[in-house]
Protein backbone atom coordinates (compact mmCIF):
# COMPACT_ATOMS: atom_id res chain seq x y z
CA UNK A 1 0.00 0.00 0.00
CA UNK A 2 1.48 3.58 -0.99
CA UNK A 3 0.69 6.76 -1.40
CA UNK A 4 1.10 9.05 -4.33
CA UNK A 5 2.63 11.75 -2.58
CA UNK A 6 3.69 11.73 0.35
CA UNK A 7 5.36 8.27 0.43
CA UNK A 8 4.77 5.44 3.24
CA UNK A 9 2.41 4.78 6.05
CA UNK A 10 3.65 5.35 9.90
CA UNK A 11 5.47 2.24 11.01
CA UNK A 12 3.53 -0.44 13.00
CA UNK A 13 4.98 0.91 16.41
CA UNK A 14 2.42 0.16 19.38
CA UNK A 15 1.32 2.05 22.29
CA UNK A 16 5.07 4.08 23.32
CA UNK A 17 5.64 5.05 26.58
CA UNK A 18 2.97 7.82 27.96
CA UNK A 19 3.44 11.26 28.98
CA UNK A 20 2.34 11.90 32.67
CA UNK A 21 0.50 15.34 33.22
CA UNK A 22 2.05 17.98 34.93
CA UNK A 23 -0.34 18.40 37.31
CA UNK A 24 -0.46 15.37 40.12
CA UNK A 25 -2.88 16.52 42.02
CA UNK A 26 -5.46 16.39 38.97
CA UNK A 27 -6.57 12.77 38.58
CA UNK A 28 -8.86 13.10 36.59
CA UNK A 29 -7.34 15.47 33.86
CA UNK A 30 -4.15 12.61 34.54
CA UNK A 31 -6.45 9.81 34.01
CA UNK A 32 -8.45 11.93 30.51
CA UNK A 33 -4.86 12.58 29.16
CA UNK A 34 -3.89 8.74 29.27
CA UNK A 35 -7.18 7.84 27.66
CA UNK A 36 -7.13 10.09 24.53
CA UNK A 37 -3.17 9.16 24.52
CA UNK A 38 -3.51 5.36 24.28
CA UNK A 39 -6.98 5.64 22.34
CA UNK A 40 -4.21 7.95 19.81
CA UNK A 41 -1.81 5.31 19.54
CA UNK A 42 -4.07 2.45 19.56
CA UNK A 43 -5.89 4.16 16.18
CA UNK A 44 -3.12 5.03 14.36
CA UNK A 45 -1.54 1.20 14.89
CA UNK A 46 -4.71 -0.57 14.01
CA UNK A 47 -5.79 2.14 11.20
CA UNK A 48 -2.16 2.36 9.50
CA UNK A 49 -1.74 -1.57 9.69
CA UNK A 50 -4.96 -2.02 8.10
CA UNK A 51 -4.39 0.41 5.35
CA UNK A 52 -0.96 -1.51 4.91
CA UNK A 53 -2.49 -4.82 4.41
CA UNK A 54 -5.05 -3.44 1.87
CA UNK A 55 -2.01 -3.68 -0.59
CA UNK A 56 -3.47 -0.37 -2.15
CA UNK A 57 -2.47 2.91 -3.76
CA UNK A 58 -4.63 5.89 -2.58
CA UNK A 59 -4.54 8.27 -5.34
CA UNK A 60 -6.50 12.11 -5.06
CA UNK A 61 -8.63 13.12 -7.41
CA UNK A 62 -9.32 17.16 -7.76
CA UNK A 63 -13.23 18.79 -7.62
CA UNK A 64 -15.42 18.11 -9.89
CA UNK A 65 -16.70 21.49 -10.86
CA UNK A 66 -19.13 20.32 -13.58
CA UNK A 67 -20.56 17.67 -11.14
CA UNK A 68 -20.84 20.37 -8.62
CA UNK A 69 -23.18 22.15 -10.80
CA UNK A 70 -25.43 19.52 -12.22
CA UNK A 71 -26.23 18.31 -8.41
CA UNK A 72 -27.13 22.05 -7.55
CA UNK A 73 -29.34 22.32 -11.11
CA UNK A 74 -31.54 19.10 -10.22
CA UNK A 75 -31.97 20.51 -6.25
CA UNK A 76 -33.21 23.94 -7.58
CA UNK A 77 -35.95 22.27 -9.53
CA UNK A 78 -37.05 20.35 -6.66
CA UNK A 79 -39.96 21.88 -4.82
CA UNK A 80 -38.78 21.94 -1.34
CA UNK A 81 -35.66 22.70 -0.23
CA UNK A 82 -32.12 21.37 -1.94
CA UNK A 83 -30.53 19.15 0.91
CA UNK A 84 -27.95 20.93 3.62
CA UNK A 85 -24.55 21.99 2.10
CA UNK A 86 -22.79 19.76 4.85
CA UNK A 87 -24.35 16.66 3.38
CA UNK A 88 -24.06 17.68 -0.37
CA UNK A 89 -19.90 18.22 -0.20
CA UNK A 90 -19.34 14.89 1.05
CA UNK A 91 -21.92 13.44 -1.27
CA UNK A 92 -20.13 14.57 -4.51
CA UNK A 93 -16.84 13.73 -2.68
CA UNK A 94 -17.75 9.94 -2.73
CA UNK A 95 -18.99 9.94 -6.63
CA UNK A 96 -15.74 11.56 -7.14
CA UNK A 97 -13.48 9.28 -5.30
CA UNK A 98 -15.07 6.08 -4.65
CA UNK A 99 -16.80 5.78 -8.18
CA UNK A 100 -13.93 7.77 -10.12
CA UNK A 101 -13.73 4.70 -12.67
CA UNK A 102 -17.74 5.17 -13.86
CA UNK A 103 -16.98 7.16 -16.89
CA UNK A 104 -20.86 7.98 -17.39
CA UNK A 105 -20.97 11.57 -16.23
CA UNK A 106 -24.90 11.03 -15.43
CA UNK A 107 -23.89 8.26 -13.19
CA UNK A 108 -22.37 9.55 -11.17
CA UNK A 109 -24.49 12.84 -10.67
CA UNK A 110 -27.15 10.24 -9.72
CA UNK A 111 -24.48 8.57 -6.54
CA UNK A 112 -23.97 12.26 -5.63
CA UNK A 113 -27.61 13.27 -5.67
CA UNK A 114 -29.40 9.89 -3.94
CA UNK A 115 -26.16 10.44 -1.18
CA UNK A 116 -27.04 13.90 -0.35
CA UNK A 117 -30.56 12.73 0.38
CA UNK A 118 -29.51 9.69 2.46
CA UNK A 119 -27.06 11.73 4.19
CA UNK A 120 -29.79 14.64 5.01
CA UNK A 121 -32.04 11.56 5.97
CA UNK A 122 -29.71 9.93 8.26
CA UNK A 123 -30.12 11.67 11.57
CA UNK A 124 -33.08 10.42 14.00
CA UNK A 125 -33.76 13.81 14.91
CA UNK A 126 -34.37 15.43 11.52
CA UNK A 127 -36.32 11.81 10.22
CA UNK A 128 -38.86 12.33 13.04
CA UNK A 129 -39.99 15.81 12.02
CA UNK A 130 -40.87 14.44 8.66
CA UNK A 131 -43.98 12.52 7.77
CA UNK A 132 -42.75 9.11 7.52
CA UNK A 133 -45.12 7.04 9.47
CA UNK A 134 -47.19 5.71 5.96
CA UNK A 135 -44.06 5.93 3.59
CA UNK A 136 -43.31 2.29 3.00
CA UNK A 137 -47.21 2.58 2.08
CA UNK A 138 -47.29 5.87 -0.13
CA UNK A 139 -44.55 4.29 -1.79
CA UNK A 140 -46.77 0.68 -2.80
CA UNK A 141 -49.98 3.16 -3.31
CA UNK A 142 -48.57 5.61 -5.96
CA UNK A 143 -49.11 8.34 -2.98
CA UNK A 144 -45.32 9.44 -2.77
CA UNK A 145 -45.00 11.00 -6.27
CA UNK A 146 -47.83 13.41 -4.76
CA UNK A 147 -44.95 14.33 -1.77
CA UNK A 148 -42.62 16.72 -1.83
CA UNK A 149 -39.65 17.22 0.32
CA UNK A 150 -36.72 14.76 0.94
CA UNK A 151 -39.34 11.59 1.23
CA UNK A 152 -40.46 12.31 -2.17
CA UNK A 153 -37.50 13.30 -4.10
CA UNK A 154 -35.36 10.06 -2.47
CA UNK A 155 -37.77 7.88 -3.93
CA UNK A 156 -37.96 9.84 -7.16
CA UNK A 157 -34.65 9.86 -7.45
CA UNK A 158 -34.24 5.58 -6.77
CA UNK A 159 -36.70 5.35 -9.76
CA UNK A 160 -33.92 6.69 -11.77
CA UNK A 161 -31.34 3.88 -11.02
CA UNK A 162 -33.34 1.89 -14.03
CA UNK A 163 -31.45 4.36 -16.07
CA UNK A 164 -27.87 3.40 -15.23
CA UNK A 165 -27.75 0.30 -13.56
CA UNK A 166 -28.85 -3.38 -15.31
CA UNK A 167 -32.42 -4.05 -14.14
CA UNK A 168 -31.09 -6.43 -11.03
CA UNK A 169 -29.08 -3.41 -9.72
CA UNK A 170 -31.43 -1.01 -10.09
CA UNK A 171 -34.35 -2.90 -8.11
CA UNK A 172 -31.57 -3.80 -5.56
CA UNK A 173 -30.75 0.06 -5.30
CA UNK A 174 -34.33 0.63 -5.57
CA UNK A 175 -35.58 -1.54 -2.33
CA UNK A 176 -32.26 -0.96 -0.55
CA UNK A 177 -33.22 2.48 -0.56
CA UNK A 178 -36.29 1.78 1.38
CA UNK A 179 -34.87 -0.21 3.89
CA UNK A 180 -32.83 2.62 4.49
CA UNK A 181 -35.42 4.50 5.90
CA UNK A 182 -37.31 1.39 7.34
CA UNK A 183 -33.73 0.74 9.48
CA UNK A 184 -33.65 4.24 10.42
CA UNK A 185 -36.54 3.94 12.08
CA UNK A 186 -35.77 1.16 13.65
CA UNK A 187 -32.40 2.39 14.85
CA UNK A 188 -34.47 5.54 16.17
CA UNK A 189 -35.81 3.39 19.17
CA UNK A 190 -32.18 3.13 20.65
CA UNK A 191 -32.76 -0.71 20.85
CA UNK A 192 -30.04 -2.74 23.74
CA UNK A 193 -27.66 -4.66 22.09
CA UNK A 194 -28.04 -8.21 24.01
CA UNK A 195 -25.19 -10.27 24.37
CA UNK A 196 -24.88 -13.18 21.30
CA UNK A 197 -27.09 -10.49 19.63
CA UNK A 198 -24.20 -10.18 16.92
CA UNK A 199 -26.63 -11.36 13.58
CA UNK A 200 -28.58 -8.62 14.37
CA UNK A 201 -26.09 -6.05 15.02
CA UNK A 202 -24.57 -7.26 11.01
CA UNK A 203 -28.20 -6.57 10.01
CA UNK A 204 -29.17 -3.52 11.32
CA UNK A 205 -25.76 -2.48 10.00
CA UNK A 206 -26.21 -3.76 6.18
CA UNK A 207 -29.80 -1.79 6.21
CA UNK A 208 -28.73 1.63 8.05
CA UNK A 209 -25.84 1.62 5.49
CA UNK A 210 -27.53 1.45 2.13
CA UNK A 211 -24.97 -0.94 1.35
CA UNK A 212 -26.30 -3.41 -1.00
CA UNK A 213 -27.00 -0.02 -3.06
CA UNK A 214 -23.48 1.37 -2.66
CA UNK A 215 -22.30 -2.51 -3.41
CA UNK A 216 -23.95 -1.78 -6.57
CA UNK A 217 -23.13 1.54 -8.03
CA UNK A 218 -19.16 -0.33 -7.96
CA UNK A 219 -20.12 -2.22 -11.62
CA UNK A 220 -22.40 0.28 -13.23
CA UNK A 221 -24.85 -0.37 -16.32
CA UNK A 222 -23.02 1.23 -18.96
CA UNK A 223 -19.10 -0.63 -18.56
CA UNK A 224 -21.68 -3.72 -16.94
CA UNK A 225 -24.73 -4.46 -18.33
CA UNK A 226 -24.59 -8.11 -17.21
CA UNK A 227 -24.86 -8.55 -13.60
CA UNK A 228 -23.38 -12.12 -13.88
CA UNK A 229 -20.02 -10.70 -14.34
CA UNK A 230 -19.91 -9.34 -10.40
CA UNK A 231 -23.28 -10.93 -8.88
CA UNK A 232 -21.13 -13.03 -7.02
CA UNK A 233 -19.56 -10.89 -5.02
CA UNK A 234 -22.10 -8.22 -3.92
CA UNK A 235 -22.36 -10.14 -0.14
CA UNK A 236 -18.70 -9.08 0.31
CA UNK A 237 -18.78 -5.73 -1.32
CA UNK A 238 -21.73 -4.90 0.95
CA UNK A 239 -19.79 -6.00 3.93
CA UNK A 240 -16.72 -3.85 2.49
CA UNK A 241 -18.98 -0.79 1.95
CA UNK A 242 -19.67 -1.13 6.05
CA UNK A 243 -16.79 -2.75 7.11
CA UNK A 244 -14.29 -0.04 6.16
CA UNK A 245 -16.82 2.93 7.08
CA UNK A 246 -16.50 1.68 10.64
CA UNK A 247 -13.22 1.50 10.54
CA UNK A 248 -11.93 4.68 9.28
CA UNK A 249 -14.74 6.33 11.90
CA UNK A 250 -13.44 4.18 14.63
CA UNK A 251 -10.88 7.15 16.12
CA UNK A 252 -13.31 10.03 15.29
CA UNK A 253 -15.95 8.27 17.31
CA UNK A 254 -13.68 7.77 20.25
CA UNK A 255 -12.31 10.94 20.42
CA UNK A 256 -15.63 12.75 20.14
CA UNK A 257 -17.30 10.13 22.86
CA UNK A 258 -19.52 8.75 20.41
CA UNK A 259 -22.10 6.16 21.63
CA UNK A 260 -24.00 3.22 20.11
CA UNK A 261 -21.83 3.03 17.10
CA UNK A 262 -21.71 -0.27 15.07
CA UNK A 263 -17.98 -1.07 16.83
CA UNK A 264 -19.45 -0.75 20.26
CA UNK A 265 -22.28 -2.76 19.73
CA UNK A 266 -20.19 -5.42 18.39
CA UNK A 267 -18.27 -4.97 21.44
CA UNK A 268 -21.31 -5.74 23.64
CA UNK A 269 -22.41 -8.68 21.55
CA UNK A 270 -19.63 -10.86 21.68
CA UNK A 271 -18.39 -9.43 24.80
CA UNK A 272 -15.33 -8.12 24.04
CA UNK A 273 -13.16 -5.10 24.51
CA UNK A 274 -13.74 -2.10 21.68
CA UNK A 275 -10.23 -2.36 20.43
CA UNK A 276 -10.59 -6.12 20.16
CA UNK A 277 -13.93 -5.34 18.07
CA UNK A 278 -11.76 -3.08 15.87
CA UNK A 279 -9.16 -5.62 15.15
CA UNK A 280 -11.45 -8.82 14.40
CA UNK A 281 -13.30 -5.98 11.85
CA UNK A 282 -10.09 -5.11 10.23
CA UNK A 283 -9.54 -9.03 10.33
CA UNK A 284 -12.94 -9.67 8.80
CA UNK A 285 -12.62 -6.46 5.91
CA UNK A 286 -9.27 -7.73 4.96
CA UNK A 287 -10.66 -11.36 4.36
CA UNK A 288 -13.64 -9.74 2.33
CA UNK A 289 -11.16 -7.66 0.30
CA UNK A 290 -8.96 -10.61 -0.40
CA UNK A 291 -11.98 -12.81 -1.10
CA UNK A 292 -13.52 -10.86 -3.72
CA UNK A 293 -10.06 -10.31 -5.59
CA UNK A 294 -9.87 -14.40 -5.70
CA UNK A 295 -13.06 -14.52 -7.21
CA UNK A 296 -12.83 -11.31 -9.47
CA UNK A 297 -9.99 -12.73 -10.73
CA UNK A 298 -8.71 -10.86 -13.51
CA UNK A 299 -10.70 -8.02 -15.96
CA UNK A 300 -12.96 -5.22 -15.51
CA UNK A 301 -14.75 -6.22 -12.57
CA UNK A 302 -11.95 -6.93 -10.95
CA UNK A 303 -10.07 -3.59 -11.69
CA UNK A 304 -13.76 -1.25 -11.14
CA UNK A 305 -13.64 -3.62 -7.70
CA UNK A 306 -9.49 -2.21 -6.85
CA UNK A 307 -10.48 1.29 -7.96
CA UNK A 308 -13.53 1.56 -5.36
CA UNK A 309 -11.33 -0.08 -2.82
CA UNK A 310 -8.86 2.61 -2.58
CA UNK A 311 -10.85 5.40 -3.83
CA UNK A 312 -13.30 4.43 -0.88
CA UNK A 313 -10.21 4.81 1.52
CA UNK A 314 -9.05 8.11 -0.37
CA UNK A 315 -12.89 9.39 0.60
CA UNK A 316 -11.68 8.99 4.40
CA UNK A 317 -8.70 10.50 4.35
CA UNK A 318 -9.37 13.12 2.35
CA UNK A 319 -12.71 14.25 4.91
CA UNK A 320 -11.82 16.20 7.69
CA UNK A 321 -14.57 14.59 9.42
CA UNK A 322 -13.19 11.72 10.39
CA UNK A 323 -9.86 13.45 11.84
CA UNK A 324 -7.81 10.99 10.28
CA UNK A 325 -5.19 13.54 9.48
CA UNK A 326 -4.54 13.54 13.61
CA UNK A 327 -3.07 9.82 13.13
CA UNK A 328 -1.87 9.05 9.81
CA UNK A 329 -0.70 10.55 6.79
CA UNK A 330 -3.68 12.46 5.21
CA UNK A 331 -4.16 15.50 3.77
CA UNK A 332 -7.71 17.21 3.38
CA UNK A 333 -9.39 18.20 0.59
CA UNK A 334 -12.87 18.53 1.44
CA UNK A 335 -13.99 21.38 3.10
Amino acid sequence: MSRDKSGCWPPLDVLPHLTHHKDKHDATSVLTLLNEESTTEAARAAIAGFLRRLDITILSHPRDLELERRVDEIMQTWKGLPCPRHCVVPSIAIAISGYAHIHDFDTKVFIAVLTSIAVTLDSPEFLATLPFEDFHYDVVTGRIQERSGYLGEFVRCLQDAWKYFPRFSAATIFTSGLDFVNAALLESTGTTVATGALPFVEYRRIKTGVAEAYAHFIWDGAQFPNEVEYAQVIPDAMLYVNYANDIMSFYKEEMAGETATYIQDRALATGKSRFAALYDLIEDTIAVVRRVRGILGEGRARDAWEAFVAGYIEFHTNNPRYRLAEIIDAEYVIS
